[in-house]
């Protein structure tokens, strides 16, 4: 368990690492260039998991907006695969997810700026 107090940095954009986090109580919240994104308070959500899987730098800060605890995965990805395939599968469960609803999130965008496109042309 690795706990964080609120206010607490959990990952910084564009610092480079290989842990990464699966909440189990508390709230955080995801910025991109000082900008807030989004906010997680369910537990088993995954943060940082992208870097680690990419070997990219962090796309977002991740900050604590509330005393939180989690669960710290360290290390590379491929020797989590071998040792903890559960883990793993959890993880990508997690991120088809976080997928699914973005991509129902662009859909709708796309649809009401095409609704006002049209809108627009009928004018």
């Amino acid at each position: 368990m690795k706990k964080f107090n609120a206010g607490d940095i959990i990952l910084r954009q564009d610092s480079v690492g290989t842990e990464f986090f699966i909440l189990i109580q508390g709230k955080v919240g995801i910025y991109k260039d000082g900008t807030k994104l989004a906010e997680y308070t369910e537990p088993g959500t995954v943060v940082g998991e992208i870097s680690a899987i990419l070997h990219t730098p962090r796309s977002a800060t991740i900050i604590a907006l509330t005393d939180s605890e989690f669960i710290e995965i360290e290390g590379s990805i491929e020797d989590e695969i071998k040792t903890h395939p559960d883990i793993i599968l959890y993880v990508l469960s997690n991120l088809a997810e976080r997928l699914r609803q973005t991509t129902g999130d662009l859909a709708t965008v796309a649809s009401k700026m095409n609704a006002k496109s049209l809108a627009d042309l009928m004018k």
